[in-house]
């Protein structure tokens, strides 16, 4: 049921990336060369001891510096007030 509330936060993330970093993480913001866009990435990982594992929201930039950069990031939306 999780899964129903964060869908359009996760959704949103993909149209509005820069603006979610520039309010949330200014620094990391100034630190993207823009002009180059962003992409979304697959967001299954594997890992040899773990397994398959999917993430939120997995984006690839490009550094100011030209590195290409994963910025990785965890949805989780509370619909309950919690004890």
């Amino acid at each position: 049921m999780a899964q129903e509330y964060d869908s359009p936060w996760k959704e949103a993330l993909h149209v509005y990336f820069p603006q979610f970093l520039e309010l949330l993480f200014p620094e990391v913001h100034q630190a993207i060369d823009w002009s180059l866009g962003w992409k979304v990435m697959e967001t299954e990982l594997l890992s040899p001891a773990a397994g398959p594992r999917r993430v939120d929201v997995l984006m690839q930039v490009t550094m100011i510096d030209g590195k290409a950069t994963i910025i990785l990031i965890h949805v989780e939306v509370q619909n309950q007030k919690k004890h």
